[in-house]
Parts: structure tokens; C-alpha cells; sequence
């Protein structure tokens, strides 16, 4: 899998843990950006791999393993969104 996030400096990390505090004033959509930034929406790869759910694959395309990366940016059905 090739990473979101390659060659990011300490002043764009900086700005990126700042972005969702300055943007939006809804609660929601700012727990939903941190949950990006820090990488712990639970999506099905990682639930399949600590034994929560019975298979890895995406809920919404079911072609391919649902990592974060995946459902925000690979999955053709999200992206029809």
C-alpha cells in the first residue's frame, strides 16, 4: 500500500493537527478529520484483523481489502460521493 502521507515535514504535520481546529465548527466533522490524521477509524481490515468482524474486504465496493486509505480515496462507490 502505498502511503497518504510520504515526505511530510514538521511544519506540515504542524499545520495538519491544526487544520481541522481552524476550518470547521462542527464537532463531528472535527473528530472526523483527527480520526484521519491519527489513522484510528476502525475500518474492516483492522477490525477483521483483531477478530471483531469476519472479513476484511470493503463494506461498500467488496472488491478490496477497506483500509482508511481505501475508503476515503480508492473505493469507486465513495468516490461517486
Amino acid at each position: 500500500m502505498i502511503d497518504l502521507l510520504i515526505d511530510v515535514s514538521k511544519t506540515d504535520w504542524k499545520n495538519i493537527f491544526i487544520f481541522p481546529f481552524r476550518t470547521i465548527t462542527e464537532t463531528k466533522l472535527k473528530w472526523l478529520q483527527l480520526q484521519i490524521i491519527h489513522r484510528i477509524i476502525p475500518c474492516n481490515n483492522f477490525l477483521f484483523k483483531i477478530k471483531v468482524i469476519d472479513s476484511p474486504i470493503c463494506s461498500f465496493c467488496k472488491d478490496d481489502l477497506e483500509t482508511i486509505k481505501h475508503r476515503f480515496a480508492d473505493c469507486h462507490i465513495v468516490q461517486e460521493l
